[in-house]
């Protein structure tokens, strides 16, 4: 197995610059939004026996127990002034936003300044997503409930997706650098090796043996083997999507009476490099193949 980190490298400064000039479309900051926003606290008042009364003659058949009886005017009445502060709470903060939007907020009240991403953000998604909804002609957002206060939110400017600067690249950069490079220098090692080189022998192996092979994540077991089936090589290499290149042998390779391999397409072109076409022919349908494998 041989995995990137076995490669050591030092990029210098010029084929880092010269990866990014050639990249640049790839490296770009995420559109941002200035905003600024007002926030309506929420409101504890002190309603009549009149307004109490009235709000259970108009929602008494919504103002019921878990066994769904009707609550009495006492017992509902903690629900009664919870949904009248809310409502309450709800009719300032639509003064607020007509406030807000004609410019004219009370003396003390000052907005809050906030930058806002798709990566970084201080409200949550859903209000994020509206936020990126707004534009000129529609800069502010009525009133959003976050926990027990509403908020208002008007966009200041949005600045577009620009091009990355080399310096502000510069990490991305040096990781892409790294992975192609290492990449390639794997594919050369394994080039220069997999002819001579001495691994570890494995047990007779099915295509669905991935999580069996030592030093391979079960993933990574299936990819290799899954390419290995699908190979005409009895002795060669294999990338996997994690960056690893496993050498391999064919030692060995014995046909099953058991429906193991179902991919009769893949098994064909592995046995088509070890057996005899004519052999084959007469018992692929009936026989599928395990392979023996060196190098894992």
């Amino acid at each position: 197995i041989l995995t990137p980190s076995m490669i050591s490298l030092n990029p210098d400064e010029t084929e880092l610059k010269a990866l990014w000039g050639k990249n640049q479309h790839k490296f770009k900051t995420s559109p941002n939004y200035d905003v600024s926003y007002v926030t309506q606290a929420a409101i504890t008042a002190i309603p009549s026996s009149k307004e109490i009364s009235d709000y259970y003659e108009m929602n008494r058949q919504t103002l019921k127990d878990d066994s769904g009886k009707v609550l009495s005017l006492q017992e509902a009445q903690p629900l009664i002034l919870a949904a009248l502060n809310e409502k309450a709470t709800e009719k300032e903060a639509l003064r607020l936003y007509i406030d807000y939007k004609k410019g004219s907020l009370k003396s003390g009240t000052t907005p809050k300044k906030a930058t806002v991403t798709t990566d970084v953000s201080p409200f949550d998604p859903e209000l994020t997503k509206e936020i990126m909804g707004l534009n000129d002609q529609k800069p502010f957002l009525k009133p959003r409930k976050v926990g027990n206060e509403y908020i208002i939110v008007k966009l200041e400017k949005m600045n577009p997706a620009r091009t990355k600067t080399y310096e502000e690249a510069k990490t991305v950069v040096i990781g892409l650098y790294m992975y192609d490079a290492k990449k390639t220098k794997l594919q050369e090692l394994a080039q220069n090796s997999y002819k001579t080189f001495s691994g570890t022998s494995t047990d007779f192996l099915t295509r669905n043996d991935g999580a069996k092979i030592a030093g391979l994540s079960a993933p990574e077991g299936s990819e290799f083997l899954a390419k290995l089936f699908a190979s005409k090589q009895k002795q060669g290499f294999i990338s996997l999507e994690s960056g690893n290149v496993i050498m391999y042998n064919v030692l060995e390779q014995k046909l099953l009476q058991d429906k193991t391999l179902a991919d009769g397409t893949a098994v064909l072109k592995l046995k088509g490099s070890l057996l005899d076409q004519g052999l084959i022919k007469a018992l692929e349908s009936k026989y599928p193949v395990e392979i023996y494998v060196e190098g894992i």
